[in-house]
């Protein structure tokens, strides 16, 4: 099958995303508001045989997101207009994501040193000698 993805012409593949997240009470702030689906055209950039086991192989793809679509079709069989998108921060709901995944880390990266620093400045209890009664 990999073979099948060789070649000169491009080979795209029509992702439809639906996301679905949970966040903690403590960081809900940084939760997203994304839509209900998410539909972006990708282009195979990369393909590889995966050995998992003797017998099992994976094909591992890897992707560029392409193309998002420009409008929404009412019916089934309407002609969807694509825009070209140069990177994943031109698509408004994955550059949503993306930011406030960002902000998350920087808020958690905070609380980690702000915890260390506590713990450190802390003043250790006295040791007391273990007993050597017996």
């Amino acid at each position: 099958m990999a073979r099948d993805f060789r070649g000169d012409a491009p080979h795209i593949l029509h992702l439809t995303l639906y996301p679905k997240l949970h966040f903690p009470d403590a960081v809900k702030q940084f939760k997203p508001e994304l839509p209900f689906k998410v539909s972006v055209l990708a282009q195979i950039t990369r393909t590889h045989w995966n050995q998992v086991s003797p017998k099992n192989q994976v094909l591992q793809h890897g992707l560029q997101l392409a193309y998002e679509p420009q409008a929404i079709p009412l019916k089934e069989d309407d002609i969807i207009p694509w825009r070209y998108i140069k990177n994943i921060k031109d698509n408004e709901p994955l550059r949503t994501v993306h930011s406030k995944l960002s902000q998350l880390y920087g808020y958690l990266e905070t609380q980690s040193l702000t915890a260390e620093r506590e713990r450190s400045s802390r003043p250790r209890p006295p040791q007391t000698p273990p007993s050597t009664t017996a």
